[in-house]
């Protein structure tokens, strides 16, 4: 408030009424595995496929890899609804960037040259330097697979000089970084093509743990949905549900390529998460660089599932499983697998989620369970709910924290935090009949006695009754003699 001093009319703005909760997000992706190019082992955000092809392939011909289904994933995710996601690339010990080295006439180093990106990528890249009329700089050609992806006029070799070399390509070219040595010797070796050697993928060394490693990568950033098409190991899955517990995300996980009845149980006996989904089986999807004339190839559906996930949070909201005849896999042209009811009443008991072809609606989603066995986190819904309560009403009451502890402050939490339940309620993620029966909050001074003001905290419980699905709709019909039927 401003200081008063002189009589008069003095008006202040002041803030009113409870700050609101507002929901966080629940749909942003978070995909571990292998790509031809981008930053190893560091989250990439990423907003479309086109977004994704700028950073994970931006010049080469396809994102796609024979070896691997991360692309596929990605794909599947935009495609069925997905809209952000983080992308983590691995690569094993092996991975390198390709380089070269310009040197005088006497082999001492004069640049050196290295590609942004561990990748084999980098051995097609080609570069130049054309000594300029005069002697007194030179033109830095990059080229991809002979094609100029980069072109900088009358670049120096001295860093005192304004267009030194590597203030001019540097953070600027998308393929290449250059280090002069800083003196001005005559490079040998102009006015021809230089290529750059040494660039592997480091796939051939990847191992479980080099995917495992990987995962750390989300330590640095929030994704709600965490997806490893790269591999259905038991040791994987392990790692991606106990990181999915650590950020409080949900891992989506596939079964084996060729699992069958029996060992896609076995696989299942493996875990025991909330934080988990387990899918069965495997999807056909067209593949653009197939060779010969079948041009499809089958793809762990996870990074599509999390699609679908997304998909329907925006459409009716997290609490609504991602399940049912609205949960079509966009792109998926045949299962690997014929799930029939016979072979779901086996899984769905056990939370394998089936893919199954249903008439008249396509390739869906038959199944919402977690891999817990805790009967009050079944289903998928009912534990990303939480999460997204969770995490919602921890931001929503930062604005607490320092506040004065006592009756105004418990009042203002609660207020704040049944507001925001009440309008989820009116969403439809709670049952009951009325807010009272759907969710109660208690913040007052019998939590909050002396003593737990003297020890700084603040304590608000919340109960919430998250609806579940409606997994097994029976109706029982019979004949009827007719006649009115009070």
């Amino acid at each position: 408030m401003a200081e008063i001093l002189h009589p008069g009319v003095y008006v202040n703005e002041v803030q009113t009424g409870n700050a609101p909760i507002e929901g966080v997000g629940t749909s942003t992706a978070g995909f571990v595995g292998y790509a031809k190019r981008g930053p190893v082992g560091k989250p990439v955000f990423v907003t479309s496929w086109t977004d994704f092809v700028n950073k994970f392939s931006f010049g080469l011909d396809s994102p796609f890899m024979s070896n691997a289904n991360l692309a596929y994933a990605v794909y599947g995710f935009f495609q069925n609804g997905g809209t952000r996601a983080y992308i983590v690339r691995a690569a094993g010990p092996s991975a390198s960037k390709a380089s070269a080295v310009f040197t005088d006439g006497s082999d001492n180093e004069v640049i050196n040259v290295e590609v942004i990106d561990e990748g084999a990528f980098g051995n097609k890249v080609t570069v130049t330097l054309v000594e300029v009329a005069g002697g007194v700089g030179y033109d830095f050609i990059v080229r991809l697979d002979g094609n100029i992806v980069g072109e900088y006029t009358n670049v120096s070799l001295d860093p005192e000089n304004d267009n030194f070399i590597e203030y001019v390509v540097n953070g600027i070219d998308k393929f290449v970084k250059v280090t002069a040595t800083g003196v001005a010797p005559a490079p040998v070796e102009l006015n021809v093509e230089k290529a750059l050697t040494g660039g592997r993928d480091g796939l051939t060394d990847a191992t479980d743990s080099t995917l495992i490693d990987a995962f750390k990568a989300f330590d640095e950033v929030r994704a709600n949905i965490l997806v490893c098409p790269e591999s259905q190991s038991n040791a994987v899955n392990q790692q991606g549900l106990a990181y999915a517990e650590k950020t409080l995300s949900f891992y989506v996980m596939d079964g084996l390529l060729d699992a069958n009845l029996e060992t896609i149980q076995q696989e299942r006996d493996q875990y025991n998460s909330e934080y988990g989904a387990l899918y069965y089986p495997w999807i056909k999807v067209n593949d653009p660089i197939a060779k010969g004339a079948d041009k499809t190839r089958f793809v762990p559906v996870g990074g599509h599932v999390a699609g679908v996930m997304a998909r329907i949070d925006g459409l009716r909201g997290v609490f609504k499983a991602p399940a049912g005849l609205d949960s079509v896999v966009r792109g998926a042209l045949d299962v690997k697998t014929v799930v029939t009811d016979p072979i779901q009443d086996i899984l769905n008991p056990k939370g394998i989620n089936a893919i199954r072809p249903m008439a008249g609606a396509g390739i869906v989603i038959w199944g919402a369970r977690t891999v817990s066995s805790n009967p009050q986190v079944r289903y998928i819904n009912v534990r990303r709910s939480l999460l997204y309560l969770r995490e919602s009403l921890q931001s929503g009451t930062r604005w607490a924290v320092f506040e004065p502890n006592n009756e105004v402050l418990w009042n203002k939490m609660t207020t704040s935090a049944r507001g925001f339940l009440l309008g989820e309620y009116r969403r439809g993620m709670f049952k009951g009949t009325s807010p009272d029966s759907a969710f109660f909050v208690k913040c007052d001074a019998e939590l909050n006695p002396q003593s737990e003001i003297d020890a700084g905290r603040v304590n608000m419980d919340i109960g919430v009754a998250i609806n579940k699905p409606g997994e097994f709709i029976v109706i029982n019909i019979g004949q009827w003699a007719g006649g009115s039927q009070e």
